[in-house]
């Protein structure tokens, strides 16, 4: 979620500037041992240099439209009162980096040598040296720190799936790494924090707590249609409600405890390259390295000690 963006922007720039920047390149010359090698073999170098050249060209080609794609489908169409706000700007830079990776990286033939961006950092640089709509590459390093302390201070929602017993927890792996986390994520514009908690939770684990779409809205059917009822509280509650705040940044997570969910469920991501792995795992055995986990351990304790204690009364 808050990946190293340094060491992927000086990766990616490697990366892009390669590929930019080949087109402007100078005719290759001989190596120190090719002078000896007599006229035929120069000859054979330079039409190997050629063929290079032109294969790098290509290259640039199959990236510059692929940038022309995103560029025509996130930035042409924006309205200027967007491209005048750095978050909204920003978040727009990140739906076009994911279609870039997810569906023209993703799709390409494999002659097509399109470079990845492993971050969002080095792809808005590449977006902004490449559009005449966005501000100037030399502002790029004061927007981006603008939007990502902004992006620190936005609220953070999700779920605590739970199962019958309280005994066991959902998390989920992330993508290319090893550390695990509650479903979660921020949240939108005109969204509630319980909607937010919902849907992200839905995309990250298939679950919709809600049981508006997917498979838990099938469960619910067949609950309504055979006169049962669901394990787990529908739709979430504000009074299930846990959350801290970070003292770095300042931002604010919030996760809604969903108890009675299915052991048995068949979890499976709906985003894409956002999740690897989605497990239960046992309260007192959370594995490392995880991160916003640790905060609401003691907290969803104390929920479960006062859910039972209700229980013992009726």
């Amino acid at each position: 979620e808050e990946p190293n963006d340094d060491l992927s922007f000086a990766e990616s720039i490697i990366i892009s500037s390669s590929i930019i920047s080949s087109s402007n390149m100078a005719t290759p010359q001989p190596g120190r041992g090719d002078a000896s090698l007599g006229e035929n073999s120069t000859e054979f170098d330079d039409t190997n240099g050629e063929d290079d050249e032109e294969e790098e060209e290509d290259d640039n080609h199959d990236f510059m439209d692929a940038l022309e794609d995103v560029h025509t489908r996130f930035i042409l169409n924006l309205p200027s009162s967007e491209l005048e706000k750095t978050e909204g700007m920003f978040f727009q830079l990140e739906q076009a980096w994911w279609f870039y990776e997810d569906f023209i990286c993703d799709n390409a033939p494999p002659e097509q040598k399109l470079p990845r961006f492993g971050h969002l950092r080095p792809f808005a640089m590449q977006m902004f040296e490449y559009s005449p709509l966005l501000p100037s590459p030399k502002q790029f390093k004061g927007l981006w720190n603008e939007f990502t302390q902004f992006k620190r201070k936005i609220s953070n929602f999700g779920c605590i799936l739970l199962n019958q017993a309280c005994t066991k927890v959902v998390l989920c792996q992330v993508w290319n790494g090893k550390s695990h986390t509650f479903p979660s994520g921020k949240i939108n514009q005109g969204e509630t924090g319980i909607e937010a908690a919902a849907r992200e939770t839905f995309e990250e684990t298939g679950f919709d707590p809600h049981c508006e779409q997917g498979k838990t809205r099938d469960m619910l059917i067949v609950a309504n249609t055979t006169g049962q009822t669901l394990a787990w509280n529908n739709p979430l509650q504000e009074q299930d409600a846990l959350s801290y705040q970070e003292a770095d940044g300042g931002k604010r997570r919030t996760c809604y405890v969903c108890c009675g969910v299915p052991e048995d469920f068949p979890f499976a991501p709906e985003c894409r390259k956002e999740v690897s792995k989605i497990a239960w795992y046992p309260l007192d055995k959370i594995p490392r390295p995880n991160y916003a986990v640790g905060p609401f351990i003691s907290q969803l304790k104390r929920w479960i000690k006062k859910r039972q204690h209700k229980g013992s009364k009726k």
